[in-house]
């Protein structure tokens, strides 16, 4: 692009564009005049606002045709582009949440002109607002949503203090917030919470349910991140506001009541969980329409968790049956509701010394397990497909808007026709510039995105595949009646699952989660093959603090592989040794073992195989994608004299 730019026949049209502004600008203060002049709407366009601001009309559709007729004959964008602009968010806030197939259209049309202006914030916020409430309402789409709730931030942070009111920012601060904390984007939701409570500590007189909505907001935001301090803190602000208004929050006790039971939960204080679940339940037998059977099923089935873990095994199974009563029966119910359900009521079995129905709960499970991860899977290919279709259609909508927007205006003056003939060709050659670069950013763009793609393809056929292992290994330590160490395997398995779904959606973890999964995984592992192996993991020193951000569950395979298969007929005395160290760009992991090798059993040499395919593809991936060295080295110690099989992994971070 630089060389482009310094090329001598460009430099050449740039200095003559420089020598012929001085004799245009007297030209074009007459035109810039009079559309400074423009931007003032008439009483007419001024009563509509008002009444959709208002929702104030008797037939929406009617008034839907009456600013379209506006837009298409009084009011075109070469007569009155800002007006023109103002109608057509107004058109596009006519339908809110319903789906609209001109509603993109509009939107785009009114975003043409107002993101040219820089200071028209709040139109740009009343418009990003309505995008995010398209992606999030019609199409339930994360990405995008959250990134036109950047863009409303972006336009709050840049606007001077008097062009919202402080109400409007906390608002719209507190919403940002819930957004980035749903994409797991926990510094950018810390900092609009902290923006939200600067301007919402002074509104606790005036409106004290807006201030408790964000201190709820920052009680999640930091208690998913496990900053206990912050999270206390603000729970302790939020009982002060609520005991001091105590009739603002009627109508909002059963979010705050939900909110202790996780927050005390979190923290593993179940007697204290247990009150708050109880007084959920007792709201509902207060006022019957209050929650519905399928919304209070969670509540029965989360004070079942909680009386297993306090030993009160009588008083779980009734509450874990009531809950069993209402959902297995119901084909519309949450896959996510009845899988907790299947994990509570495992745990209850085989804490209550069921082991017979703790099997058939697990094979249950087993299956849910399946049909969770089949479902997320079309999901993703789903959203993906849909992404496609929707850029497609932006496309083509504003392949529309520049065909209908282009002004042409005509010189008077004689003296300017050549110059404005070589103004024309400039501006040729600097669109046909950027649309090489376009080109060029739309193939890297698709580039990145198939990669993306490819990734999480692959990374689906690994962790199924452990998981259902993992399954298989508790099931016959139920079966074999050995209670205990299925008891702490499940607590071990439970929290392994937990870190596995929580980084599902990511393509990279920081090597520090990498390292507490595979030491988890190890220990899980440990449970399993009493006294069989001991393990020694070496990192090189400081890595903590280093952020590198790597491919998840890219070693666990080989050490996987050497459990299973390496120290298969040995009963003790297998040694795993892991060392990770950095090498400039990379880091170079070897995992070495004193199992049988590889020569000795062609099932091993398939196992292995099997995973250092996925690993070499995925390995393959990643190198195209950050053009750095990477590779996968296999090698059989028994041709060295000694025993065992030594991987070597080379893996770019980021």
């Amino acid at each position: 692009m630089n060389r482009l730019i310094m090329h001598p026949g460009i430099m050449a049209w740039w200095m003559l564009l420089l020598m012929t502004l001085p004799a245009c600008r007297q030209s074009a203060r007459a035109p810039q005049k009079a559309s400074q002049e423009s931007y003032v709407l008439s009483p007419e366009i001024r009563i509509l606002e008002t009444r959709i601001a208002r929702r104030q009309w008797n037939d929406r559709d009617s008034l839907a045709r009456a600013i379209t007729h506006l837009l298409d004959t009084r009011y075109t964008y070469d007569k009155d582009s800002f007006t023109h602009a103002t109608l057509a968010l107004l058109r596009a806030r006519v339908y809110q949440t319903e789906e609209d197939d001109s509603l993109l259209y509009y939107l785009t049309d009114a975003d043409y002109f107002f993101s040219r202006h820089p200071f028209r914030f709040r139109e740009r916020v009343i418009l990003y607002s309505r995008l995010t409430d398209y992606y999030m309402s019609v199409l339930g789409q994360q990405i995008p949503t959250n990134f036109y709730f950047s863009r409303v931030g972006i336009e709050l942070r840049q606007a001077p203090e008097d062009s919202f009111s402080r109400t409007e920012r906390a608002v719209r601060y507190t919403e940002i917030a819930s957004s980035n904390r749903s994409a797991q984007l926990y510094k950018e939701a810390g900092f609009y919470i902290q923006l939200a409570l600067k301007y919402g500590k002074s509104l606790q007189e005036e409106q004290p349910v807006l201030v408790g909505r964000i201190y709820q907001e920052a009680i999640t935001t930091y208690g998913e991140q496990e900053e206990k301090d912050s999270s206390r803190h603000y729970l302790t602000l939020l009982d002060e506001l609520m005991r001091r208004y105590p009739d603002k929050f009627d109508q909002h006790a059963l979010d705050y009541l939900n909110l202790k039971a996780s927050y005390y939960y979190g923290r593993q204080q179940f007697d204290s969980a247990l009150v708050y679940c109880y007084k959920i339940i007792a709201l509902k037998d207060a006022d019957p329409g209050k929650l519905s059977p399928k919304e209070l099923a969670p509540e029965y089935f989360n004070i079942g968790e909680v009386l297993t873990r306090l030993g009160r095994y009588r008083e779980a199974r009734g509450y874990l049956n009531r809950a069993s009563d209402i959902l297995l029966p119901d084909t519309t119910a949450w896959l996510t509701d009845i899988m907790m359900l299947r994990e509570n009521r495992l745990r209850y079995y085989i804490r209550a010394g069921d082991l017979r129905k703790a099997a058939d709960e697990l094979e249950a499970y087993n299956k849910k397990v399946k049909e969770f991860y089949n479902q997320e899977r079309l999901r993703v290919m789903e959203e993906l497909e849909t992404q496609y279709q929707v850029k497609d259609r932006e496309k083509h909508i504003y392949q529309l808007n520049l065909e209908k927007k282009q002004v042409s205006d005509q010189l008077e003056r004689k003296n300017l026709l050549l110059l404005s003939s070589i103004l024309v060709m400039l501006l040729a050659g600097a669109l046909l510039v950027i649309l090489i670069v376009s080109l060029r950013q739309r193939r890297i763009l698709a580039a990145n995105e198939k990669i993306i793609l490819e990734q999480q393809l692959l990374r689906s056929q690994m962790e199924p595949h452990f998981i259902f292992n993992t399954l298989s290994v508790l099931q016959h330590m139920i079966r074999q009646k050995e209670t205990d160490l299925a008891n702490r395997y499940l607590g071990a398995f439970a929290g392994l699952l937990r870190r596995s779904l929580e980084n599902s959606r990511e393509s990279l973890v920081s090597l520090e989660d990498e390292v507490r999964a595979l030491e988890d995984y190890l220990v899980l592992q440990q449970l399993r093959f009493e006294r069989k192996f001991t393990y020694k993991l070496t990192i090189y020193n400081g890595y903590e603090e280093e952020e590198l951000m790597i491919p998840p569950m890219l070693l666990q395979p080989f050490i996987e592989n050497a459990i299973e298969h390496g120290f298969r007929g040995m009963e003790s005395g297998g040694i795993i040794k892991i060392n990770i160290q950095k090498q400039g760009t990379v880091l170079e992991c070897v995992i070495a073992d004193n199992g049988r090798g590889m020569a000795d059993s062609p099932i091993v040499q398939g196992k292995r195989s099997l995973a250092g395919t996925i690993t070499r593809e995925r390995l393959a991936i990643l190198e195209k994608k950050t053009r750095q060295p990477a590779g996968l080295t296999i090698i059989d110690k028994h041709t060295q004299g000694s025993r065992g099989v030594l991987v070597r992994i080379v893996i770019p971070y980021q």
